[in-house]
């Protein structure tokens, strides 16, 4: 089941105006809730979330149309290039996208960050000093909200990895004896 209900969704007036979310919102969700039974994760192979360098439907930043209104609807197709947080190379910015000329969206160190979106392959200004040719900066680039708990991370940096979807991904739809409960009954609902 996958329920759309927080006050950021848009209403259905002909279902008693819950938040039922609009046709992108519901598409978002539904690609992201089937990407878990297809193995895939907030962070690809890992629960690192909203990671620059992770342009897929899994990562919170691309699930909806917001931060980055321009996202595809999709797992992603490369993996890009590892992003080190302790010692960021702003020239190299994210590497180049699959397919090319996507936008990502960082966030950054601090207790009230912002969120802000750069296109792919080009330099970032990750410390946001107005210079995108610094060396060895140390910055949470997947520190975003405190109102999105799951991209708020003000501990410990850490190496954020690229991750190919499409490549990992588990069709366990002929072995269903084989999967946990709540994916085979996730499974079944969904066909």
């Amino acid at each position: 089941m996958v329920s759309l209900g927080t006050d950021d969704f848009a209403t259905d007036p002909f279902q008693g105006n819950h938040q039922v979310g609009n046709r992108e919102q519901q598409a978002g969700a539904f690609m992201h809730e089937l990407g878990h039974n297809l193995g895939l994760r907030h962070g690809g192979g890992v629960d690192i979330n909203c990671k620059p360098n992770y342009l897929s439907v899994m990562n919170y930043a691309f699930t909806f149309p917001a931060p980055v209104s321009n996202r595809p609807l999709d797992y992603s197709r490369s993996a890009l290039a590892t992003l080190d947080e302790v010692e960021l190379y702003e020239p190299d910015g994210v590497s180049a996208s699959t397919p090319s000329g996507l936008t990502t969206a960082y966030g950054q160190t601090g207790v009230s960050p912002t969120i802000r979106t750069a296109p792919t392959g080009q330099p970032i200004d990750w410390n946001r000093d107005d210079f995108d040719g610094d060396d060895g900066v140390e910055e949470s680039i997947n520190n975003f909200s405190p109102n999105i708990p799951e991209c708020y991370d003000i501990s410990a940096l850490t190496s954020l990895t690229g991750y190919d979807d499409w490549s990992n991904i588990k069709l366990p739809f002929t072995h269903l004896e084989r999967m946990p409960t709540v994916q085979a009954f996730s499974l079944l609902i969904m066909k």
